[in-house]
């Protein structure tokens, strides 16, 4: 297996996940926007919708960092492997 495979291997496994990460980002931010505004008169429910928003925005934070960096490391291999 040659690095440019196994660099195409990790760009797509790197990609699925990334996906996975922001369709979980997106379905909590939706239910906690629902919760959060939904007209039922018990504040747990307006709770739990709030930190399911703020999970779900710090959730996006941390995918942002992980894309950078896994981003980074590919392009570092990349320059090394075309120098060899």
């Amino acid at each position: 297996m040659g690095v440019e495979n196994l660099l195409r291997s990790i760009a797509w496994l790197t990609t699925q996940v990334s996906l996975i990460a922001v369709a979980l980002f997106a379905l909590s931010y939706g239910l906690g926007c629902l919760l959060r505004g939904a007209p039922i008169p018990f504040k747990d429910v307006k709770e739990a919708g709030h930190g399911l928003m703020m999970d779900a925005i710090r959730a996006s934070f941390q995918l942002a960092l992980w894309s950078a960096i896994s981003s980074l490391i590919s392009w570092i291999i990349a320059i090394i492997s075309s120098g060899v």
